[in-house]
């Protein structure tokens, strides 16, 4: 992974700052290792955002772990509060009060993202991957941690 780390680590208004979500990455979760990481402050076509993603093995499996600021969209996000739903590869239900949500794409491609009431997605993604080793990563951020960081006023 390419790290892209902008001088000024600021986000715009409103927005968790990469000083916010850099330390949320663990050098280890479960069985996987961090290998590397990326950082990015973005402002293109009017949508702001910040990430940051680390790539992560355990053994001969690869996985990405991505910490993603939702900005806007997180005021209009709810938890998910109904029964599981599954439909075309995904499945999407609720678990502590966040919603998650397990895809299986062509090619052995996995993804699972909790999203955290306060608006940061935490995302892992691989390929021949098991879908609970995935979940073991996304979830082996401090989330409690995660969701006492306070969005920053406008």
């Amino acid at each position: 992974m390419t790290t892209t780390q902008q001088s000024n680590a600021s986000a715009p208004g409103g927005l968790f700052t990469l000083g916010d979500l850099k330390p949320l990455l663990p050098a280890k979760a479960g069985i996987w290792h961090q290998q590397n990481f990326g950082v990015k402050n973005t402002d293109d076509q009017g949508l702001a955002g910040t990430w940051v993603s680390g790539d992560y093995s355990a053994g001969k499996k690869k996985a990405t772990l991505t910490i993603t600021d939702l900005g806007d969209v997180a005021a209009t996000a709810t938890p998910w509060t109904g029964p599981p739903l599954e439909r075309d590869g995904q499945k999407t239900y609720g678990e502590a009060g966040r919603t998650v949500r397990e895809e299986e794409k062509r090619g052995g491609k996995r993804e699972v993202t909790v999203v955290l009431g306060n608006g940061i997605a935490i995302g892992a993604a691989g390929t021949d991957v098991a879908m609970a080793e995935l979940k073991q990563l996304a979830t082996g951020i401090d989330l409690a941690k995660a969701e006492r960081l306070a969005r920053p006023a406008k």
